[in-house]
């Protein structure tokens, strides 16, 4: 159909995909058939194109599940109509009746319009009208009515939804193709195919066919029983003389080639009416059949069968080579003596062939080259390039050669056992063989292997002598024997005969297991795993099991005597001596047992001994460090009677006293409280007071601080007032603290009016001091380098009058100190008390401190300078003797002239 539209339309399409297939030969009736619109504008129009895109992808879908009429999606309950002449595609069934009604009434028009004769309904039925997919030709009076199911057995199916839409659910029943007889049935399984859409499978049913002559049977499906053997024919033609020579055919034979018109062999003569049965005479005429030169004709009359062969005619002929003529028959090949040198195709060896015509023959010797595997020389004619791979291969058996690999020849040195999933024939040997008493399953089998047999890995788990079972962590039995390791497999024979040969093999029969054996020479050898089975097979026979260890279990064992246990190996377990003394109580009750730890005699052990007598003096305790001095004996001890030394209540005294009077005082005996009494005073100091206890010597603790009535001096703050007080009144104003005497008397007493203005006199003084350190501090710390350590600050106590403070004060700092004394000459000087004059004490010591630590470290910096000149100067005088040595060596270097002797002058 040409193309409509121009070029420009045509390659419109083919850019969207429309250009070859039904899809484009519909496109193009449709775009022929708009005879008012131009090609080119519709497919310009960008909704134009898009729908020919949706119709292209309903086209090209072998399964749509839309109409190809109205592009709408079909559901399953809808009627439907499909195509069972062709394509088999579903459309709604109004859409394809009005389809059809529109081109039956198109046709009817243009019969009307070109004057043929006949009514409208005529027309129509006379006119056909075509598939919208496949543009399947259907009659007019064919326009569908009804929704008919697939196979066309039930009008109007009901839809399930457990059923394929639009199928009755039945048989479908239709009649297969190639009219065999048989019905569409479903070749997956037994079960007939149900109502389906599509064009139905070949028939399936098996059967024995014959071919169209009869000579050959086949078992085959009924879809494909029509087949031709490669016979002739052979049956009898209607004249009854000869047979059918064609091939085994369908239908007629057709008449006999024999009978009928025919002409005389050479051909010139007709005789019309000849049977089969009659010979054709000949004509008498010159043959004039072209011989087999093609060049003459047969010069003899006409004949039956074939002619000459040889052509007799005299012509001059060139040889192949073209370096000489010659007048020879015309069936005579002419051949020159030359010998043609070129090389050839194989690039080895020379042509040699006589009055070559320049294709020298292909290279009749063998190539003869070693192949890549390194075995073998190439057995091929000689050729140029390289030889082709070995065609050998070699069978790798596994070890008990149930499974085989085929490798290429030459790779013997990579090759590797194949993996076999075949049990190992190596039964085990251990008592694990079996299912054992304890239930214990054999150990799981393993694949065949080279080499040695994975150990039983099962513990022994055998019960011994002792009633436990062996411990060992795996099976202690001897090892099954080992298959041997992996060999390197033998090449095939070496000899290029033996490769031809084996070629030959492989080309006539089927590569299997015994032939790939045959081939590389070692597939009847027994298999590795075979020698290894028998022996495993006799150990398990005649081998009885191995000993087990020694009972391992830890048994805890007591020694002989009691005294301790020990865990030892069952197998090792029983009553030991452990090595400590016996301590089995004697007859005394006092003591145990000296000797070393020993069973007593019928306690089950052998050489049982009874424990010695008592032989010591009484060792029992009686509260003192005395001991008894008699010998071990029963009953209570008599009261010791060594004489003792022992201080009194107060300790200023001792009194001697028996150990056992004693022990009395100190349990607290009230007869013998009074001997530790000394009648003395106790003087020992009270708590919280500094008077001593007034009382008699006596036991536990003095009175209390409160009733002491000792008279006390006590001042006032400024110590102008003074008064005697008695000591409970001043541990009364201490609170329950007291006091304790330091040489100064206590600051009890109220100060007056006149103490007061003393009072502040010395207050300005110390806080004028305290400004005139702090300005002299920050002065030193300013003035003072930031590589240096800052001096130890102490806290200076000054005191004006009684009243204490704290001044910070600078060992290093002259002012703060002149500053401080100033302030302190100022006020009236009185008598420190002792702790301030043990920091002013301190504070001077610190300050002594830090001189000596400032002296020390500028001696060390002062000798550090002069060690360091004391180098320099050294050094400067090694270098200036180093240059001094050197310029006498160059001195000494350089040569002296020698001064020649005059001669002396003869007068």
């Amino acid at each position: 159909m040409p193309r409509v539209g121009g070029p420009r339309g045509g390659g419109r399409l083919d850019a969207l995909g429309l250009g070859d297939g039904p899809a484009g030969d519909l496109f193009q009736q449709y775009l022929a058939s708009t005879d008012e619109l131009d090609a080119d504008d519709l497919l310009n129009d960008q909704v134009f194109n898009r729908g020919l895109q949706r119709v292209n992808e309903y086209l090209s879908a072998e399964e749509g599940g839309a109409c190809l009429i109205c592009l709408g999606q079909i559901k399953p309950q809808e009627a439907i109509w499909h195509c069972v002449g062709s394509c088999y595609a579903l459309m709604h069934l109004t859409c394809v009746q009005e389809w059809a009604r529109s081109q039956l009434g198109v046709a009817a028009a243009k019969s009307a319009a070109a004057g043929e004769a006949g009514t409208e309904a005529q027309a129509r039925a006379a006119a056909e009208w075509g598939c919208p997919k496949c543009r399947h030709s259907y009659p007019g009076a064919a326009v569908p009515c009804a929704y008919l199911c697939f196979c066309g057995k039930q009008e109007d199916p009901e839809w399930d939804p457990w059923v394929t839409p639009h199928s009755c659910a039945e048989l479908c029943g239709r009649a297969l193709p190639g009219g065999c007889g048989h019905t569409c049935l479903l070749l997956c399984h037994a079960c007939p195919e149900r109502c389906h859409g599509g064009p139905c499978p070949p028939c399936s049913v098996p059967g024995v066919f014959a071919c169209a002559c009869g000579r050959e049977t086949r078992d085959t499906t009924c879809g494909a029983r029509a087949f031709a053997c490669a016979h002739a024919c052979g049956r009898a033609l209607a004249c009854g003389r000869h047979a059918c020579e064609r091939a085994c055919h369908t239908g007629a034979c057709g008449p006999c080639a024999s009978s009928g018109a025919r002409a005389c062999p050479c051909g010139k003569v007709d005789h019309p009416e000849l049977d089969c049965k009659s010979e054709v005479p000949t004509c008498g005429q010159t043959c004039g059949k072209t011989l087999a030169c093609g060049v003459h004709a047969c010069a003899e009359r006409c004949h039956t069968g074939p002619c000459p062969q040889t052509c007799r005619a005299l012509v001059v002929k060139a040889c192949r080579c073209g370096m000489m003529q010659k007048e020879v028959l015309c069936d005579t090949d002419l051949k020159c003596e030359r010998r043609c040198n070129g090389a050839r195709a194989c690039g080895r060896h020379a042509c040699k062939r006589r009055c070559c015509d320049g294709e020298c023959p292909p290279c009749e010797e063998t190539c003869g080259r070693r192949l890549r595997c390194g075995n073998h020389k190439c057995p091929a004619p000689c050729h140029p390039g390289p030889c082709r791979p070995c065609p050998l291969t070699i069978s790798v058996p596994c070890a008990c050669a149930s499974t085989r690999a085929t490798i290429p020849c030459g790779a013997e040195q990579w090759a590797v056992p194949p993996r076999c999933r075949v049990p190992c024939p190596v039964v085990l040997t251990c008592r694990h063989a079996e299912a054992g008493p304890s239930g214990s399953a054999p150990p799981p089998l393993h694949a065949c292997h080279h080499g040695p047999c994975p150990p039983c890995a099962q513990p022994c788990g055998s019960p011994l002598l002792c009633g436990h079972a062996c411990a060992a962590g795996a099976c202690h039995d001897a090892p099954r024997p080992s298959v041997p390791e992996f060999g390197r497999p033998r090449p095939p024979a070496a000899n290029a005969l033996a490769v031809l040969i084996q070629i030959q093999q492989q080309q006539q029969h089927v590569a299997g297991a015994s032939s790939s054996a045959k081939e590389t020479g070692g597939g009847d050898d027994a298999p590795p795993a075979s020698a290894a089975a028998a022996a495993a097979a006799h150990a398990a026979r005649g081998s009885p099991p191995s000993p087990c260890a020694p009972c391992a279990v830890p048994v805890v064992v007591p020694c002989v005597g009691g005294h301790t246990s020990a865990t030892l190996p069952c197998a090792t377990a029983a009553p030991f001596v452990c090595g400590a003394r016996c301590r089995r109580a004697l007859a005394c009750g006092s003591h145990s047992c000296a000797l070393g730890c020993h069973a007593l005699p019928g306690a089950g052990a052998r050489g049982g001994v009874a424990c010695a007598q008592c032989e010591r003096p009484c060792v029992r305790a009686r509260g003192c460090a005395h001991a008894c001095g008699r010998g071990c004996h029963t009953g209570e001890c008599a009261p010791c009677g060594e004489p003792v030394t022992t201080p009194c209540y107060c300790g200023k005294s001792s009194i001697a006293l028996a150990c056992h009077e004693q022990l009395a005082a100190s349990r607290g005996d009230a007869a013998a409280i009074a001997l530790l009494a000394c009648a003395r005073p106790c003087h020992r100091p009270l708590p919280r007071c500094p008077h001593p206890c007034r009382v008699p010597c006596h036991p536990g603790e003095c009175p209390s601080a409160s009733a002491c009535a000792e008279d006390v001096t006590v001042r006032c703050a400024c110590k102008r007032r003074k008064a005697k007080w008695a000591c409970a009144r001043v541990q009364a104003c201490f609170g329950g603290a007291g006091y304790t005497d330091d040489g100064t008397a206590p600051r009890v007493l109220p100060c007056d009016d006149e103490c007061g203005e003393a009072g502040r006199a010395a207050q300005a003084v110390a806080e004028a001091a305290e400004a005139a350190a702090a300005g002299a501090k920050a002065r030193a710390e300013a003035a003072k380098p930031a590589s240096a350590t800052a001096a130890a600050t102490t806290a200076t106590t000054v005191s004006w009058l009684g009243t204490a403070r704290t001044v910070p004060a600078t060992a290093a700092t002259a002012a703060a100190a002149a500053a401080a004394a100033a302030a302190a000459a100022a006020v009236p000087r009185h008598k420190l008390p002792r702790a301030e004059r043990e920091a002013l004490a301190a504070a001077e010591a610190e300050r002594r401190e830090a001189a000596r630590r400032r002296d020390a470290t500028r001696s060390r910096l002062t000798a550090a300078a002069v060690w360091l000149a004391i180098a320099l100067i050294g050094a400067g005088l090694a270098w200036a003797a180093w240059r001094v040595l050197m310029w006498v060596d160059e001195a000494a270097s350089v040569p002296v002239p020698v001064a020649r002797p005059r001669a002396s002058r003869r007068n």
